[in-house]
């Protein structure tokens, strides 16, 4: 009878604490339901974009968009990128679990529609020079596809003021978009009147065409050589990248020479050696002054429409102007930058280039 007793007891105990739990999984659905809400963004195409919250999984085929969720604290949700991210130096030391999670998600067609289906993310990120061909191959899936465009500095930031809405964390993020504003205007503040403006030529090394290439008139490298205080001697040119010799750099005959390079394997100190040591550019006026400089590069080069960009332009703004400049030092920038977005000594990341 005793036992029996017992039995019915623990029998009357379980089913108890199943229905609690049956009740409390039954809660926190309707809460998660009740906590799920969609909004609409309109990107830089115009289009109108619904997006569900809360935005777990996001795929970015915009490199420059996925290195801006890592300065955002957001890379947790990317899980799929560009071969750029991917394969992001900087990205692997600040984020080592979480550089590992992330696919490579394009392919040499444009897409790898295969490999997004399989993460079945919330979101895609296209950039805005193909948005409209990631659209169609992606179109089956029923994934909102938010477009945009960061390629100058204002559009950069209202990117970022996009993804902040998209991922609800416009309160933290604000402190972001202040920092660039302010430090893009302390630059601003004394480069806006200086008339006479030394010719600076940019150029890098491109590892794949293995040709010398100068920014063309729409590309962010011409955009932050004159809010520094320089004039870009490719400003007038076409489009993008435009490949260039020494003749015609000859012709140019710059005051300063910035070397970039976008691999660790040819570095931008690389290819100003190279410069340097060529008996074909030793007449340029920037060659027979000693005034090539080497571009840092953490992993990301600081030049193009990534995060260091503001790293980029303290540091061109002193290089093009060091008698304006002369009391502000770019590593003292850099490690605030460093320390306040990615939590990381400035003595822990490897910089190539003339940060000095």
């Amino acid at each position: 009878m005793y036992r029996k007793t017992i039995l019915r007891i623990i029998v009357v105990a379980l089913t108890i604490l199943f229905s609690l739990s049956a009740l409390s999984g039954c809660s926190s659905k309707q809460l998660s339901s009740k906590n799920t809400k969609t909004i609409t963004i309109t990107d830089f195409s115009g289009t109108e974009i619904k997006v569900k919250q809360p935005v777990q999984k996001i795929v970015s085929m915009y490199g420059l968009a996925t290195q801006t969720l890592f300065l955002m604290g957001e890379g947790d949700e990317v899980f799929g990128s560009t071969k750029m991210a991917v394969n992001d130096a900087f990205i692997k030391l600040a984020y080592p679990d979480v550089s590992k999670k992330m696919k490579l998600v394009t392919s040499p067609n444009g897409s790898n529609v295969e490999e997004i289906a399989k993460i079945n993310p919330d979101l895609v990120i296209a950039a805005f020079w193909n948005s409209e061909q990631i659209k169609k191959q992606l179109g089956d899936l029923k994934i909102p596809i938010i477009t945009l465009n960061m390629e100058t500095p204002e559009n950069y930031i209202k990117s970022i003021e996009i993804l902040s809405k998209i991922l609800n964390d416009e309160q933290r993020v604000r402190s972001i978009i202040d920092y660039y504003d302010e430090n893009m205007q302390k630059i601003l503040d004394k480069t806006n009147t200086i008339k006479n403006k030394p010719k600076v030529m940019l150029v890098e090394y491109s590892m794949r065409s293995k040709a010398l290439k100068v920014p063309g008139k729409e590309y962010f490298q011409n955009t932050i050589i004159n809010m520094a205080g320089g004039e870009s001697v490719s400003n007038t040119l076409p489009g993008g990248w435009n490949v260039v010799n020494v003749e015609q750099a000859a012709k140019w005959d710059p005051d300063i020479i910035i070397t970039v390079s976008y691999s660790l394997k040819y570095t931008s100190e690389d290819l100003k050696k190279t410069i340097m040591n060529d008996i074909a550019w030793k007449n340029i006026r920037a060659v027979k002054s000693g005034k090539v400089y080497a571009m840092p590069n953490d992993g990301e080069s600081w030049d193009y429409p990534a995060p260091k960009w503001i790293l980029g332009l303290y540091w061109m703004a002193k290089t093009i102007h060091p008698e304006i400049f002369g009391n502000l030092s770019v590593k003292e920038e850099a490690a605030n930058f460093y320390k306040k977005f990615y939590n990381l000594d400035i003595d822990k990341i490897k910089i190539v280039g003339d940060l000095n």
